[in-house]
Parts: structure tokens; C-alpha cells; sequence
């Protein structure tokens, strides 16, 4: 996981998502529930990196150069591993704060 962030070059901490729900709740914000979206990314994910690594490749590499493609697609390549492994669970937060 690491590897990824430094590839991607996040500068902010990731947490599990249940470690938002009592700061949000203490917010005064209430029926926090979270929505796992690593099912649907880890197929979107894996789209992505063989788009950058298909038939579009050479035509990819002459829009953006050739380093930015595989740079990008050795990104996707760690995206796809930490989805497939679940150590990267992409989550949407919802809630509702009554006025």
C-alpha cells in the first residue's frame, strides 16, 4: 500500500472508513452508513489498466508521452493488486444532519 501512495503521490492519510463515523457523528450528523465500492472499482480498475496497457497504448503514449503511460500504468498495476487483495477498499460515506 506504500508502494502505491508514494506512486501516486497522495500526501493525505487514509483510515479505515469506520474511523470517520464518530467524528462525523460528533458533528451532530446522524445514520452514517458506508457503502463498499470495491466490488465495482476493482472491475473499473482493471478496465483502466488494460486500456493503458492495450491496443490504445501506442496512440495513448503519443497524446501524453511515453513515460507518463507507463508511469500510469504501473500506478494502475499496484490500484488493481490492492483492490484485488482488499487492502484498498474504496468506501462512499452518507449521512444526514437534520437542521
Amino acid at each position: 500500500m506504500m508502494a502505491y501512495i508514494e506512486a501516486e503521490d497522495l500526501d493525505f492519510a487514509m483510515f479505515s472508513p469506520n474511523s470517520y463515523t464518530p467524528e462525523i457523528e460528533s458533528a451532530g450528523v446522524e445514520d452514517v452508513w458506508l457503502t463498499n465500492c470495491n466490488p465495482w472499482y476493482r472491475v473499473e480498475a482493471a478496465k483502466e489498466r488494460d486500456w493503458l496497457t492495450g491496443p490504445e497504448r501506442p496512440a495513448l503514449e503519443a497524446r501524453h508521452g511515453t513515460d507518463t503511460i507507463a508511469e500510469m500504468a504501473e500506478i494502475w498495476q499496484q490500484l488493481v493488486g490492492l483492490l484485488n487483495s482488499r487492502e484498498h477498499c474504496p468506501q462512499h460515506i452518507r449521512a444526514y444532519k437534520t437542521v
